[in-house]
């Protein structure tokens, strides 16, 4: 695959992946501080939106190291973020059968 190819395939997966990926980050943020801050707290549910909000902000001031591999699939980052997020959401799902 040519460079262009490549650069031209990476714009493409990021156009459609990155809005897919907030909005599930988003639904995990939303259902998981739904069970646990919420709910303990007495504050009010994020909608989604909010919730996409709250990640952007919290991924901005934390430090994400990403090891860069030239022969990487382009979208495998964002596959990883989704994947991450759902096994997440998952485990949160067991926690809260213990509130």
């Amino acid at each position: 695959m040519s460079s262009s190819e490549k650069a031209a395939w990476s714009l493409c997966v990021a156009v459609i992946g990155i809005p897919i990926t907030a909005v599930v980050r988003g639904f995990v943020v939303a259902k998981i501080w739904l069970w646990f801050v919420a709910q303990q707290f007495g504050l009010p549910a994020l909608n989604i939106p909010q919730a996409m909000g709250v990640s952007l902000l919290v991924g901005l001031m934390t430090y994400h190291y990403a090891k860069t591999d030239e022969q990487s699939f382009p979208g495998s980052r964002l596959i990883t973020s989704v994947v991450i997020s759902l096994f997440s959401l998952g485990f949160a799902a067991i926690f809260a059968l213990f509130l």
